[in-house]
């Protein structure tokens, strides 16, 4: 959970966590064996979280098959889901629990939330909702709205480009998949423990959680990367600390 003072994470008997992370982000493209491996490694390396995709965002191809061939969508609008893809990504999380790693559950890429389905507004919430249903009950697991949401758009399935700030329009469909996280995880959660973000990019205030999120009460905490963007860690850090 978030602290009291909305600073620091800590575990339910008010013990400090760091959240030491890795992002493997598409383990559906690997087999059980290897992902097994990986989780060893990274429990031996004294990592407490990881992040995942909840399907293979990779390049826009929403359904790239994973390591046994099969794909997370049926159809996409109404949103149909594949039970035998999301078994795996059960199994995913069930191992991650038993290496002591919470999973940070990414439900799409950012510039899908307008993209991937036929209709955001409705199949975003539902596609939220089953997330929030299935992983409700999993005291391992963050729901992540999108990953880096800036607003991209895709002219081909292997070309996409920047296409400016993120759009009023865009916040509200990632609201939606959020909205479906907290109503589907809701019998199992009444209280809403479950914790909830978005991931931003880090660059400039438009890309970040803070910046455009801010207000949004189902933000629980923001994330922030630094893979190849160091030289902005620092500005990033203190904008966030600087929010109230």
């Amino acid at each position: 959970r978030v602290s009291s003072n909305g600073r620091y994470f800590e575990t339910e008997d008010g013990q400090d966590f760091f959240w030491l992370g890795n992002m493997p982000w598409l383990p559906v493209k690997i087999s059980r064996s290897e992902m097994s491996q990986y989780l060893d490694a990274r429990q031996a390396q004294g990592h407490t979280a990881i992040s995942i995709a909840a399907h293979n965002f990779a390049l826009h191809n929403a359904n790239n098959p994973l390591y046994n061939g099969e794909g997370a969508f049926e159809q996409f609008g109404p949103v149909v889901l594949n039970e035998a893809y999301w078994r795996y990504i059960d199994w995913i999380v069930d191992e991650a629990a038993a290496h002591n790693l919470y999973v940070a559950l990414a439900a799409m890429w950012g510039y899908d939330g307008d993209m991937l389905f036929n209709d955001p507004y409705q199949d975003n919430y539902d596609y939220g909702y089953f997330l929030g249903q299935r992983y409700g009950d999993r005291t391992n697991v963050i729901l992540v709205a999108a990953g880096e949401f800036i607003n991209i758009k895709c002219a081909a399935e292997n070309y996409c480009s920047f296409a400016g700030p993120i759009t009023p329009e865009q916040k509200t469909l990632l609201r939606r998949i959020a909205d479906g996280f907290r109503d589907g995880s809701a019998r199992h959660d009444p209280e809403g423990k479950i914790l909830i973000t978005l991931h931003g990019t880090t660059i400039n205030e438009a890309e970040r959680v803070g910046g455009e999120f801010h207000d949004d009460a189902w933000v629980d905490f923001y994330l922030e990367q630094t893979w190849n963007h160091i030289s902005y860690t620092d500005e990033a850090f203190t904008f966030d600390w600087n929010l109230s």
